[in-house]
């Protein structure tokens, strides 16, 4: 039997909280943006991609449909994230929150495109491992602001028996929407 998990996810913009009247005076409303990729760009689970700030600090909101358990950790791209969780009443469904600082993130040496993973595992082996493409820009580039702006990311993933480590149930993405305000 095929498990299904669907997720939405939603990023607010921090600004720098090193230097807060720097970000706002550049950016004020903190406005994420995302950008429909051209054929040019191997098509994936996802063509399109979000645009953030090097230097500023994310929170993020994750919404699970369908948990197979309790969550045990979350990382971004191997890094540990501190976060909270908060279960609705039939355990069905669950919401993340945590913070993340760009500043962690190891970023591609050329300025390209690099892949935000975000991990999430659950306490009976299930893993997901949601990967966003995702460009990093400084603060004052005008190319952090073109495109469309980012409202949330919608997923969907199956469950895979497919892996070869013991007691490991892989969720595999199989759709991701981005949402434009």
């Amino acid at each position: 039997m095929v498990k299904k998990l669907t997720c939405s996810i939603f990023i607010a913009d921090l600004g720098d909280r090193l230097n807060s009247s720097s970000a706002s005076s550049s950016h004020p409303s903190r406005t994420i943006y995302f950008k429909n990729d051209g054929t040019r760009f191997e098509p994936n689970i996802c063509a399109s991609t979000l645009k953030l700030s090097n230097e500023n600090r994310y929170r993020f909101r994750i919404v699970l449909k369908s948990t197979p358990s309790s969550i045990s950790a979350i990382r971004i791209n191997d890094i540990p994230m501190q976060y909270q969780c908060r279960y609705d009443d039939d355990d069905e469904c669950v919401e993340l929150s945590f913070e993340m600082d760009a500043r962690q993130i190891s970023i591609a040496a050329n300025h390209g495109r690099t892949r935000l993973i975000i991990q999430i595992d659950f306490m009976d082996f299930h893993h997901l491992d949601l990967g966003i493409q995702t460009k990093f820009y400084d603060r004052c580039d005008s190319h952090l602001t073109w495109g469309q702006p980012f409202r949330s990311l919608i997923a969907e993933a199956e469950s895979s028996s497919s892996s070869l480590k013991f007691n490991d149930k892989n969720f595999v993405l199989t759709k991701m929407n981005f949402l434009s305000m």
